[in-house]
């Protein structure tokens, strides 16, 4: 498969890091993968995280006003 390098730019800091992938897709999870970790949430720690007010996102609707 083919690669291309991107630029994957932190939107808050500016920070850039550049990374050879082959999809925009694949080049931020690397760069993701650096900072966040993803796991199914167990039913007593979605009730703690909802009673502390973090929402459940849908990723699957655009956010408003979004280019995607």
């Amino acid at each position: 498969m083919e690669t291309r390098v991107y630029i994957v730019r932190h939107k808050k800091t500016g920070k850039a890091r550049m990374v050879d992938a082959p999809t925009s897709a694949a080049a931020l999870r690397h760069v993701m993968a650096d900072e966040y970790k993803v796991e199914v949430a167990k039913a007593r720690e979605a009730s703690l995280l909802t009673s502390e007010g973090v929402a459940i996102e849908d990723a699957g609707v655009k956010a408003q006003g979004s280019l995607l």
